[in-house]
């Protein structure tokens, strides 16, 4: 089959240089591609990255958003991210089903890999719960609160309060999707708290704690202690 390469530059408002958004399409996505309109899609996308970017206090770099179910020569199952290379990549079936986690894969390319999971996919889910104009994991459009009471009532119950580290391997097990799901949703909500109560919405605080993961240093106490406080207040 002939490859075939889309390219659409972000067409909103005039950028700085270096500040482009763009979409491609891989030959194993055309009709995907040639099914979707592309440059609302990437206006979309920039949207995103722009409010994302605005929210952390981060520049809007530039991001290239690859539709494929391959990249590097690597299958691509779920739309993930590359930090290191400014790639976010969707699968043309998350595309055509409009599920597309857009503005959290995003966070990854502005904001990099934390020291954790937790803060790493934590981060991601508030942001696409806030920015995010189309339905997607964890919370499928919901906002987080009713979203992760809605999945505790479903799932078996806990047999006591989750710890920072159990929401971490939650978060990593691809084996247990009610699990992980839980996981991703309890730390979005925790670091929504983290940023809006603890840090009072000091975005360089925060990512001092994002990098370092040192929750001793930037609250006066570990992690697990934080994080037990903020759930027994949760949930009282």
């Amino acid at each position: 089959m002939k490859r075939v390469l889309l390219v659409l530059p972000l067409l909103a408002a005039p950028a700085a240089a270096g500040e482009s958004l763009t979409v491609t399409c891989g030959e194993d996505a055309v009709e995907a591609c040639q099914s979707t309109a592309l440059a609302e899609l990437t206006a979309r996308l920039g949207r995103e990255r722009d409010q994302v970017a605005a929210f952390l206090g981060l520049p809007a770099r530039p991001i290239a958003v690859h539709i494929g179910d391959h990249w590097r020569g690597r299958p691509v199952e779920v739309t993930r991210a590359w930090p290191e290379f400014g790639r976010v990549v969707i699968p043309p079936r998350i595309l055509a089903r409009g599920i597309v986690p857009s503005a959290h894969e995003i966070t990854h390319v502005l904001a990099g890999r934390a020291a954790s999971a937790t803060l790493t996919e934590g981060l991601a889910v508030l942001t696409h719960a806030r920015f995010g104009e189309q339905p997607a994991f964890p919370n499928f459009g919901q906002p987080l609160e009713p979203a992760l009471a809605a999945l505790l009532v479903r799932l078996p119950p806990l047999a006591r309060a989750p710890a920072l580290a159990e929401v971490e391997r939650w978060i990593e097990d691809f084996t247990d999707g009610g699990r992980r799901r839980l996981g991703y949703l309890i730390a979005g909500l925790f670091c929504e708290h983290l940023l809006t109560e603890r840090f009072a919405g000091d975005r360089e605080r925060f990512f001092q704690l994002y990098r370092s993961g040192d929750y001793a240093a930037a609250l006066g106490a570990d992690g697990e202690a934080a994080f037990a406080r903020w759930w027994a207040a949760r949930a009282s």
